[in-house]
């Protein structure tokens, strides 16, 4: 048995199924939902205009025009809004970032210093206690006095010399924001400012962690950050035939236009079509294709802040989507948008592809084992049991003799979470050209066949090997 951190590190990517095996979405033009908060600004009343959206929508704003730029908007922010920017944002491993919450802090301390106090003073207790708790602690009068002179100069003073607070642990930059910070609360709520200075000395801190992180996670889940149980769930097989006789049972407009099998894209032309029939369901199907990838965070181990990692979940799920749109359309655009706007959420639509996918890879093993190329009992169950992790490993352990290393590797791209295809593209360099081999989800009727004719030429080389 193998134990090494390094080997065991490998099996966790390969239980991800995100980061390994994907590195091309050229034909996805997906982008994370934005809002127009300059043109909100210009409105007759900016802070009701901003505080309409949603609060994942304002982060993402913010983060890709950088909020330092975008200083006029952030005190129309309701505290609703604040907290979940937070919540997103200054958190990293389950672990709340000092750090990145101060960062965000020093940007109200520049429109008004006192905006920075009011600011923190609308998290939830246990955060503003789990923000400092390890780095802060205070001291009374009597307490300093009975100090050496060296450990008096370490500490800072409130105004009337009462009260004393050290700051240690921090770098450079978040220390001086946390001083600025106690000094602007002495001077403008010198109570506050002692009262939170003898929460962070008195209280526990790791109850107010744990605290936090549950409220968090409270939160969160209303944007669809649901649990990892909730999340694998989503990787659970559905009855494809059972959803294939559904559209087919469905009346098709006359004349529709049928797409070919060279389509990259099937969904867009879906929501394409969509803008003319069903324009008053789009945005709520655009915003579950969010909580789709925002479910996906968790069994993926993307960070809810990491907004590239989100965006190529994203990437995926559309892919997905697409291709179960297409193959339960049949091509069919007006059906395509009907099963989309009326019949079927995302995340069945996304289950019905991973389902199919399935069925591939369940066949390719019995047909292996059945011609006697090898036994495949413990690699069916593993994929039985979403163990995606101990499934790649094997293939790399077993497939390597049988199939040499490329195939394997083109398997083990199919096999994990999500199936990708392999994606070629030629790259000129010194006047010579080089094939370049990337990976891209599998959304098309026509990668699905590919996909099929290959695993199909491996099953009979292997075949003709064995014997």
């Amino acid at each position: 048995m193998r134990h090494s951190l390094s080997e065991d590190s490998v099996v966790s990517l390969y239980d991800q199924g995100h980061k390994i095996f994907r590195n091309n979405f050229e034909n996805f033009m997906v982008s994370l939902p934005l809002v127009d908060l300059e043109k909100a600004l210009e409105s007759s009343n900016p802070k009701k205009t901003i505080q309409r959206y949603s609060p994942q929508e304002v982060y993402f704003t913010l983060k890709a025009k950088d909020p330092s730029n975008l200083l006029s908007v952030l005190p129309h922010l309701s505290s609703e809004q604040f907290v979940k920017i937070v919540d997103y944002d200054v958190w990293k491993s389950d672990e709340l970032v000092t750090k990145k919450l101060f960062s965000w802090l020093d940007l109200y301390k520049k429109i008004e210093p006192k905006m920075m106090i009011d600011r923190y003073r609308e998290l939830d207790e246990e955060y503003q206690i789990a923000a400092l708790s390890q780095y802060i602690k205070a001291y009374t009068e009597e307490e300093y006095e009975k100090m050496s002179d060296v450990e008096q100069d370490s500490l800072f003073a409130f105004p009337g010399k009462e009260l004393y607070f050290s700051v240690v642990g921090l770098d450079k930059e978040t220390h001086e924001s946390v001083i600025n910070f106690f000094e602007i609360a002495g001077e403008h709520d010198i109570q506050y400012a002692a009262s939170l200075l003898a929460e962070l000395t008195y209280n526990p801190p790791h109850e107010a962690h744990e605290l936090i992180r549950q409220f968090r996670k409270a939160r969160l889940e209303e944007d669809g950050f649901v649990s990892i149980e909730e999340a694998t769930s989503f990787f659970r097989r559905l009855d494809v035939d059972k959803m294939k006789k559904e559209a087919r049972m469905l009346p098709r407009e006359k004349n529709n236009q049928v797409l070919s099998l060279a389509t990259e894209d099937f969904l867009k032309e879906v929501f394409s079509y969509s803008e003319s029939h069903y324009k008053e369901k789009i945005s709520s199907v655009q915003r579950n294709f969010l909580l789709l990838a925002n479910a996906l965070t968790e069994v993926t181990g993307v960070e809810v802040g990491d907004l590239f990692e989100l965006k190529q979940l994203m990437k995926t799920s559309h892919g997905y989507v697409s291709l179960a749109l297409e193959i339960l359309s049949e091509g069919d655009i007006a059906l395509g948008a009907k099963l989309l706007m009326e019949k079927y959420h995302v995340k069945d639509l996304f289950r019905f592809s991973l389902s199919h996918f399935y069925q591939m890879k369940s066949d390719f093993l019995l047909t292996l084992e059945k011609n006697g190329v090898c036994n495949t009992k413990k690699i069916r169950d593993e994929l039985d049991t979403l163990k995606y992790g101990s499934l790649l490993d094997r293939l790399d352990r077993e497939f390597l003799g049988i199939f040499g290393f490329e195939a394997t590797e083109l398997l083990k791209a199919f096999f994990g979470r999500f199936s990708f295809a392999p994606v070629t593209k030629n790259i000129e360099y010194n006047e010579e050209t080089f094939k370049t081999l990337s990976f891209a989800p599998i959304s098309s009727l026509a990668q699905l066949h590919q996909a099929k004719l290959y695993l199909h030429k491996l099953q009979e080389s292997a075949a003709l090997k064995k014997a």
